[in-house]
């Protein structure tokens, strides 16, 4: 082959590539999700006034007055915002950031990182450095063992059927969707329920145009809410990690009537060093503090599902603990005995 006919070749198949996507533009929008490689630009943040959030008085005026300081240019630090999944961190942030751009609307931008983009912090700082431009980087408890995250998620989804077809499935505490995704892609028909209605609008968003074969219904409420259903199989991840272990045991007792044959749940390990933390966090005053992560033995837990009488028709499966930096859970499989519905 001669050389202009590499060259014909080569020219043709750069017609046929994509553009590379535009640069960001980092002084228009309000704000930006970081995705690891690139920013996707929010053209309109959604956020509640502040007024409209109770019982944190002093957290708003403290975070707004942090994010004014940033907003002017004088030094800002760094924040700390600790409490349960649902209970308003990332609605507190979104509100102060946007009060903040009412005023100066070009001044401050929040940027937020995707689930798993951590390890590309330092690109992103690179692409900010010589913004004319205050930011205020985000990253959720999410963001944090995002791999041990994926890691368990990919060990409940392991444990189910690879055909999913007519089956209905509920994700009870689901997060970001990703699960609800990949059980729906398997064909099955998924209810995601999760307490934060912020939480569940975010991940019917992402999860738009994802999936191919079965349905997800989106649901912002109580995972133990009969009206729910019946359902094959129920995938509790991460959600019952602050219940004490006979919570546990009632949670799987209610569940397990509507459910036909499987209950893949987890919890936070008991561990010595989760057991000192849990008996430092006694000595400060309730009211400080939000609803903490109770450490179970596991061995406990099978016992006190094993000798349930509710729990009678059902049997002990898989265990796995994962184990990932910051994110440290263990899964259980509880199975119907005699596969009813099988």
């Amino acid at each position: 082959m001669t050389e202009g006919a590499l060259e014909r070749i080569a020219a043709a198949l750069e017609r046929l590539a994509p553009p590379p996507p535009a640069p960001t533009d980092w002084l228009t929008a309000p704000a930006y999700v970081w995705e690891g490689e690139r920013a996707r630009p929010v053209p309109v943040l959604d956020a509640l006034p502040l007024e409209a959030l109770h019982g944190i008085a002093s957290q708003k005026v403290a975070l707004r007055d942090n994010c004014a300081r940033l907003a002017s240019g004088a030094a800002a630090h760094d924040t700390l915002l600790w409490g349960a999944r649902g209970m308003g961190k990332s609605a507190l942030v979104r509100a102060c950031v946007a009060d903040v751009q009412r005023e100066a609307p070009r001044a401050l931008a929040l940027v937020q990182l995707a689930p798993g983009a951590l390890p590309t912090f330092p690109a992103l700082i690179a692409e900010l450095a010589g913004q004319p431009r205050a930011f205020l980087l985000f990253i959720d408890d999410l963001g944090f063992g995002a791999d041990g995250r994926a890691e368990m998620l990919g060990t409940l989804a392991g444990w189910l059927p690879a055909d999913l077809t007519g089956q209905r499935v509920l994700d009870a505490g689901c997060g970001t969707g990703l699960l609800a995704v990949e059980l729906a892609n398997r064909g099955a028909d998924v209810v995601a329920i999760d307490l934060s209605p912020t939480l569940v609008g975010l991940a019917a968003e992402r999860a738009a145009g994802r999936f191919s074969r079965g349905t997800i219904d989106w649901r912002a409420g109580d995972m133990l809410d009969p009206a729910l259903g019946d359902f094959d199989h129920v995938v509790a991840m991460d959600s019952l990690i602050h219940y004490q272990p006979w919570d546990m045991v009632n949670a799987y007792a209610a569940l397990a009537p509507r459910t036909r044959r499987s209950m893949l749940v987890t919890h936070a390990p008991w561990t010595p060093v989760l057991g000192s933390l849990q008996a430092i966090g006694r000595l400060f005053p309730q009211s400080d503090r939000a609803p903490r992560i109770v450490p179970v033995h596991a061995g406990l837990l099978r016992v006190e599902v094993t000798k349930d009488r509710r729990l009678a028709g059902w049997g002990l499966g898989r265990t796995r603990r994962v184990s990932r930096g910051f994110y440290k859970s263990q899964a259980l499989e509880l199975v119907r005995r005699g596969g009813a519905g099988a």
